[in-house]
């Protein structure tokens, strides 16, 4: 396999996708997790809880999304190159 080819880019633009995969379920399980109590009693903490599982969960995409973005124009600036 060549560095440039065809192959090689698909490979590379996987490993970006998986990557944003599973840093985005992280931030999804641990979002989940904080929003845990707000299920099983309503009371001030609980609902600041479910407010930060809210705020994990799109951070973490977000953040997920973004790192995944800024790792593809990257690439695509190198393969250019070559």
């Amino acid at each position: 396999m060549d560095i440039g080819s065809t192959q090689h880019q698909s490979l590379l633009y996987k490993t970006i996708w998986k990557m944003v995969f599973k840093t985005s379920a992280l931030a999804i399980v641990l979002g989940g997790f904080l929003m845990l109590p707000s299920l099983l009693r309503e009371n001030a903490f609980s609902a600041a809880t479910l407010m930060l599982g809210y705020v994990v969960m799109i951070t973490g995409i977000g953040y997920a999304l973004w790192v995944g973005w800024k790792k593809h124009r990257a690439i695509q600036k190198t393969i250019k190159s070559i």
